[in-house]
């Protein structure tokens, strides 16, 4: 009696399991045709519809007019069929799709382990498919972790300074990847790289480059102005750049390892200044020295609280326009 109420129970949720599956690919279709006034024909509720259901009922109805044309619904639409954007080997599944978004949602972010989680879980997606939208995220994770590691240890005076820098930093990050997964407006800068991750042509470290200046040369200040940065926090900043540094061998072994790169010549260059001008250029060492970087970045986050942020904006364009400029040349001349 026992075992058949048990198999009866287990037919039950199943059957239960099978009901909220259906109605979850019924309702994606209801809210599809409700945001777009596309009307198709239902197809089987198998997996993948089913993943491709989840994510249409994810979105909001701005989002799913924006972004139709960039999401994997193959089952649904025969929209993006083994799409592969991005020069890598592998389309992003619905189900994948889903997580990114779910993740880059900066509205939601509880903590600066959450922050650290996330640009790990996104780093593995892309780099899983070889996507090179990865090539960011594959970076900022190292940098990420020491710097969630050093407030963890009060490495810090002002350490809600630090928590705030480390949330908002990446929040800009987040809210630029979602937009250009659902094809709404970005940054001219992140654009620029969300572009490249589509050009075959481009190195990946020229890419991944692109994406780091952007981060440093206009998020960084953005962010230190939006958490009311001041002088009292200067030495926090400081410490803040060492960090970065420090983390510089991990960066260079894990973009290396997921993507083929021979990213150490560069980078160490970037990050801790060993330069060989005779292969690389004066410019570039001018432009691409960290230490300069850094305090461009603390004046300009402190002129954008006051009379001088026309100022500041005017600086940080100029420097992330001169530095796009020659990464181009770089990557053209094969020396990237």
């Amino acid at each position: 009696m026992i075992r058949w109420i048990l198999l009866a129970a287990t037919q039950m949720d199943a059957c239960n399991n099978t009901q909220y599956t259906e109605q979850t690919c019924s309702d994606a279709l209801i809210h599809l045709e409700d945001c777009t006034g596309i009307a198709t024909i239902a197809p089987e509720c198998n997996s993948v519809v089913f993943e491709e259901a989840e994510l249409i009922l994810s979105l909001e109805c701005s989002e799913l007019q924006t972004g139709l044309d960039a999401l994997p619904l193959c089952e649904t639409l025969g929209s993006n069929c083994n799409s592969i954007p991005t020069c890598g080997t592998r389309s992003i599944t619905a189900s994948e799709y889903n997580d990114i978004l779910t993740y880059s949602d900066s509205t939601t972010i509880t903590s600066i382990e959450d922050v650290e989680n996330r640009i790990t879980a996104i780093g593995s997606i892309f780099s899983n498919a070889g996507d090179y939208r990865g090539l960011f995220p594959t970076v900022y994770r190292p940098i990420t972790e020491q710097g969630v590691s050093a407030i963890t240890n009060n490495a810090f005076t002002d350490t809600q300074w630090a928590n705030d820098l480390i949330i908002e930093f990446a929040a800009l990050y987040f809210e630029n990847l979602r937009a250009s997964m659902l094809l709404q407006p970005m940054t001219t800068s992140w654009e620029r790289y969300y572009s490249l991750t589509e050009d075959c042509t481009a190195s990946p470290l020229r890419t991944a480059a692109v994406g780091i200046t952007t981060h440093l040369f206009i998020d960084l200040p953005t962010t230190l102005a939006t958490i009311s940065s001041s002088t009292n926090q200067s030495t926090d900043f400081e410490d803040f750049g060492l960090i970065l540094v420090a983390a510089t061998p991990n960066v260079i072994t894990e973009l290396d390892a997921a993507y083929g790169t021979d990213s150490e010549p560069f980078l160490r260059g970037y990050f801790l200044g060993d330069w060989v001008d005779s292969h690389w250029g004066e410019n570039t060492t001018t432009t691409f020295a960290f230490q300069t970087i850094r305090t461009k970045a603390w004046n300009n986050g402190l002129w954008l609280q006051d009379w001088r942020a026309p100022i500041a904006t005017i600086e940080m364009n100029t420097s992330w326009y001169a530095a796009d400029g020659i990464l181009a040349t770089l990557d053209q001349l094969g020396s990237l």
